[in-house]
């Protein structure tokens, strides 16, 4: 009987011993799978929205490219009919199919017309207004790079966008004016992290 009993325990002790050798691989197994799910989830819902929303996202892409583009194009502006109207459909559309940093960008954006734009209308050439321009650009071109990405999966740089459109960018201080706005967009966003 004392054999039977001593058998059952060391068959219950390498058992127990199996079971905890391999435990650790049973949680990272489990975690694994958990992270998967997670990971398998968001690009379903990715897949089904640029399936859904392809053309309206790259309609949405064009307008803002078009929008900072033609930022300075008198003829563009002028056959632009309402300009608040315009803005808020591009918000309206951004909200719709932008990816989450889209749509932050966009709010922050926004937030920044209001407190600039609230204070003083008119842009001017002081170094203040100057550097509040060069700040609602940058802001323009990140969410035309974020949309780049939302709708092609392609990341550019916000500043190769600034050299598209402004010619004479090394010339003065304009380069460096867009480093200043481009670092301090990045401290706001890191701040609100």
């Amino acid at each position: 009987m004392n054999l039977l009993v001593r058998f059952v325990e060391s068959i219950l002790l390498l058992s127990v011993g199996y079971f905890l050798r391999d435990l650790p691989n049973l949680v990272r197994e489990v975690i694994i799978n958990k992270n998967k799910v997670s990971g398998q989830r968001t690009l379903q819902v990715e897949s089904y929205f640029r399936q859904i929303s392809g053309d309206d996202l790259n309609q949405l892409l064009k307008d803002w490219s078009a929008k900072i583009i033609y930022l300075n194009d008198k003829k563009q502006n002028d056959q632009e009919h309402d300009e608040l109207e315009k803005y808020k459909d591009l918000m309206h559309r951004s909200l719709m199919y932008g990816s989450d940093k889209t749509v932050s960008l966009l709010a922050y954006f926004s937030q920044f017309q209001y407190r600039t734009y609230a204070e003083d209308p008119n842009v001017g050439k002081t170094d203040e207004q100057l550097k509040n321009a060069a700040i609602g650009i940058m802001y323009m071109s990140r969410i035309v790079a974020s949309l780049k990405y939302d709708f092609t999966g392609y990341q550019i740089d916000p500043l190769d966008i600034m050299k598209l459109i402004i010619n004479d960018l090394d010339s003065g201080d304009h380069w460096e004016r867009m480093l200043a706005a481009n670092k301090e967009i990045d401290n706001i966003l890191a701040k609100q992290k």
